[in-house]
């Protein structure tokens, strides 16, 4: 019993490790889904980063959705990723930061083609 014990902590504690290498962007919850945004570099003004999109319905991360984000700039240009693609049950975007300031983003997705939309909404700084 103590080694299944000890086991189940060192995974636990080795899956949080595993995540501490991504940086939370924003992180938004609506009605039981919920969406985060993340990269592996720190976001910065003047780049074009990878952004990583997780959304989850419960606490159980959503695998092949219809993924589409909405980014709204500082200077109130729109910005629409259509369709991402899955990378390891996370969809990546890769974003133009053009300055510092507040970004608000949207999520919309379905589970499936021409199923029911959810949206999410965010904001972030940079």
């Amino acid at each position: 019993m103590l080694k299944v014990t000890l086991l189940g902590l060192g995974l636990f504690v080795g899956s949080l490790f595993a995540q501490d290498n991504l940086n939370k962007i924003s992180s938004t919850t609506l009605g039981g889904y919920s969406a985060s945004l993340s990269s592996q570099n720190k976001i910065e003004s003047n780049t074009t980063s990878p952004v990583l999109v997780s959304v989850y319905n419960k606490g159980k991360m959503l695998k092949a959705i219809d993924l589409n984000l909405t980014l709204y700039t500082p200077d109130n240009k729109t910005i629409e990723f259509k369709h991402i693609k899955s990378v390891d049950n996370q969809y990546l975007a890769n974003m133009k930061f053009s300055q510092n300031g507040e970004y608000k983003y949207v999520v919309k997705f379905s589970t499936q083609i021409g199923g029911v939309s959810h949206y999410l909404r965010g904001e972030f700084k940079i």
